[in-house]
């Protein structure tokens, strides 16, 4: 895979999302997305990606085994590891910085697992689904659908530390299976099959970005505490 920023192919997926095809035919049964385990860059390569995303997100696609694609989202964030991924957990309060979120609750916790419930607003009506966050690994966070609009998909977050730990490389990888959120939808996946990848692309980037504000927010008001 190679990176790209802006490009043309980006903007076409995301117009994809806004094209409504014939609604007379069924998409075809995939299996659910495949964990996703690893980064699309080596460590050796790291310093090249943190550069390239310094200036803007950076976004690497790849064609899955199981069928769809996987688009990984990167950027870089002025906050530490661990409060970026204290973002990233703290999903109870994505209703107060992520856009769409009308509400987010905990369902079931334990030390290094939880259930979340969310509810997101689209037209027409909104999309409820559950997911379970995987926190075992201090350096990523693993998440997949249980239930709901997405069931079946799985995301990633890793937290890689730049600029001797003061900052982070913040990647988000999805794997989205968005036909059974809604029966037209499904339809209209059949006839335009990169919908779903342009629906993961967009929603991805919107996410990316409030974690990344909402992370440096906290970073600045923690040392302005510690100034005072």
């Amino acid at each position: 895979m190679s990176p790209h920023r802006n490009s043309r192919r980006c903007l076409h997926w995301i117009v994809a999302c806004s094209i409504l095809g014939p609604g007379c035919a069924t998409r075809p049964e995939r299996p659910p997305a495949e964990r996703i385990r690893a980064l699309p860059f080596t460590e050796r390569e790291l310093d090249a990606v943190a550069s390239f995303a310094s200036g803007g997100e950076l976004t690497f696609v790849e064609r899955l085994a199981t069928g769809g694609d996987r688009t990984v989202l990167v950027t870089k964030v002025d906050a530490p590891p661990s409060l970026v991924r204290e973002v990233v957990l703290d999903a109870d309060a994505y209703d107060d910085f992520v856009p769409q979120v009308v509400s987010s609750e905990t369902l079931e916790a334990s030390k290094t697992n939880r259930r979340i419930e969310l509810e997101i607003e689209v037209p027409l009506s909104n999309f409820v689904y559950q997911l379970d966050y995987d926190s075992s690994d201090r350096e990523s966070v693993n998440v997949s659908c249980a239930e709901g609009a997405f069931e079946g998909s799985q995301w990633r977050w890793d937290f890689l530390p730049l600029d001797d730990g003061s900052s982070t490389l913040l990647s988000y990888s999805s794997a989205m299976r968005i036909g059974n959120s809604n029966i037209l939808l499904n339809q209209i996946l059949a006839f335009h099959p990169d919908m779903e990848t342009g629906f993961s692309f967009s929603s991805g980037l919107a996410l990316l970005r409030a974690m990344k504000a909402e992370a440096e927010r906290r970073s600045t008001e923690t040392k302005d505490l510690a100034d005072d």
